[in-house]
């Protein structure tokens, strides 16, 4: 069975298109229990009421849902390191403590349990994203950065690839 949503911009309605199938033990096709089952989560979001008595309405589970505060980077030398990320993507920031870089804050942290430069630097990767790509290349250009992958465009925008000074990898991402 192939089933695809379809959303109509016309009438806000979302269809369910499927192949069609005969009528399960119950007398419903297919098609109708989708329909039926897309009508109902459409009432539920616009109602902000569960679809059981053992879901959770849509405003609970966005207020209960964490928020991404803060990212601590850990580093043998974490100075340098908030230096260079102070530099290349927070030059506004005060000299000392934490950056705040959009809605999350860059904590860099004093480690003995990590190399002074990682061994797997795609394991995490931070992306930054910005409104003029080519723009940030010639800045952060200016910087000496050590690109891995220069700026490209791909499918949804514009991407590049640095390298941070303890080996890990940072990308501006310029989405379209």
């Amino acid at each position: 069975m192939t089933a695809r949503p379809v959303h109509s911009p016309d009438d806000d309605e979302f269809v369910l298109t499927t192949r069609a199938l005969p009528p399960n033990r119950h007398g419903i096709s297919l098609d109708e229990f989708w329909q039926q089952a897309l009508r109902a989560l459409k009432r539920a979001v616009e109602a902000d009421v569960p679809l059981h008595s053992s879901h959770t309405p849509l405003e609970k589970m966005i207020m209960t849902t964490p928020i991404l505060g803060s990212i601590l980077i850990g580093s043998t030398n974490p100075e340098r390191l908030r230096s260079w990320y102070k530099a290349a993507f927070a030059p506004d920031q005060p000299e000392s403590g934490p950056l705040q870089v959009g809605a999350v804050i860059l904590v860099f942290n004093g480690r003995t349990d990590v190399a002074d430069e990682t061994t797997e630097p795609g394991r995490t990767i931070v992306n930054f994203h910005v409104e003029d790509a080519p723009q940030a290349v010639v800045r952060l250009n200016e910087l000496g950065v050590t690109w891995l992958v220069e700026l490209e465009q791909r499918p949804g925008g514009k991407f590049a690839t640095l390298v941070d000074p303890d080996g890990s990898y940072v990308q501006i991402i310029e989405l379209t």
